[in-house]
């Protein structure tokens, strides 16, 4: 048997070393994933294209009890929440999050921010309130 014969095949590195790297760096790199869990299309679909050019891994849920759902088979970084949805309040899906993965962190955004909310929601965990839907700076970005 030759000495060719027993070496294994050349890697990408050599045809190509630019991707081989993007691979290693890929491996390493961390993106959070995030659910948003808002029953407004506009809201999900502006979520998902900023956090996805932030390299975030975007989920989206249309209502709490899907959100719910979604949490019992993945763990998320970061839940979107909005609190006033149909069916399963916003509240409803913020205790179930924090019952089932503490350390998530949950953002609640909604457009009907009251005193009583935003206290409400702050001691139900570690999360942000946000009181208006965007600009995110409103919510101490």
């Amino acid at each position: 048997m030759s000495n060719t014969d027993s070496q294994t095949p050349l890697s990408d590195t050599q045809d190509n070393p630019d991707a081989d790297m993007k691979k290693v760096a890929d491996a390493f790199s961390f993106k959070p994933k995030v659910l948003v869990v808002d029953d407004e299309d506009r809201i999900q679909k502006a979520c998902h294209r900023l956090l996805t050019q932030e390299g975030c891994e975007v989920a989206l849920a249309d209502n709490g009890i899907k959100g719910l759902k979604m949490i019992e088979d993945t763990h998320f970084d970061i839940v979107l929440l909005d609190l006033m949805m149909p069916g399963m309040s916003g509240m409803d899906v913020l205790i179930g999050i924090k019952a089932r993965h503490p350390d998530t962190v949950i953002i609640v955004i909604t457009g009907y921010a009251t005193l009583e909310h935003s206290i409400e929601t702050m001691k139900k965990g570690r999360l942000i309130f946000c009181p208006s839907r965007f600009p995110l700076r409103n919510c101490g970005w």
